[in-house]
């Protein structure tokens, strides 16, 4: 079956510029507070830390995306899978020659509008 694969995270490196945006902007943050500026504590340390944060809420947000879309092919898959073989059999040649990109949203909804018999009600399909 035609796919697109989900391209992994990887790791960064941190460079001066990007710890000094950190840092302006850790500064801003404490600014914005006015006069409560040094009672209410720093979220972050250092600007190392607040770039760590970013990563560790980049790295959550990517796993949440990516298991997102593994479901909607597991989804997508499954309804294929309930077919009959013949059925199933046409269905994924025209995928394979759909201009469609080969993502699990497209599978979905190409079958959704090629047959939309396949997602009536009490059938969960997103």
């Amino acid at each position: 079956m035609r796919f697109v694969r989900f391209p992994r995270n990887s790791k960064r490196e941190h460079t001066t510029r990007q710890l000094a945006s950190a840092k302006r902007a850790m500064e801003r943050q404490k600014q914005s507070w006015g006069l409560f500026s040094e009672i209410v504590p720093p979220q972050d340390a250092s600007p190392e830390d607040r770039l760590a944060r970013i990563d560790d809420e980049f790295e959550r947000w990517w796993l949440r995306l990516r298991c997102s879309i593994a479901g909607d092919w597991l989804k997508a898959r499954s309804i294929l899978r309930s077919l009959p073989a013949e059925r199933r059999a046409r269905l994924l040649a025209e995928w394979q020659c759909s201009r469609c990109p080969g993502d699990a949203a497209y599978l979905l909804d190409f079958l959704r509008m090629r047959h939309p018999e396949l997602f009536e009600a009490g059938r969960d399909a997103g």
